[in-house]
């Protein structure tokens, strides 16, 4: 399934990516799921990331970079449709 393949591939090469140049947080939204996983702490060998947090559709995300800021998951995950 492609949206898996995605999601394996934005968890696993895209975050060591990001974990090699000092992104300090990286926010992945799985639809198939309705989830979402945050990456924090990257690794001083820039080898993926120290933290994961998951995250259900009912739950508010924090961003690390806006601590002041969140975001519903459900509203992200589920928008509603124009008429």
């Amino acid at each position: 399934m492609r949206t898996i393949s995605r999601l394996n591939f934005d968890m696993g090469e895209k975050a060591s990516l990001y974990a090699d140049n000092s992104l300090r947080e990286l926010g992945v939204i799985d639809v198939a799921n309705d989830a979402a996983q945050v990456f924090t702490d990257p690794n001083p060998n820039g080898v993926g990331y120290r933290n994961r947090l998951r995250f259900a559709i009912d739950d508010r995300l924090i961003p690390g970079c806006h601590p002041n800021e969140s975001l519903d998951l459900r509203a992200l995950l589920s928008p509603e449709q124009p008429e």
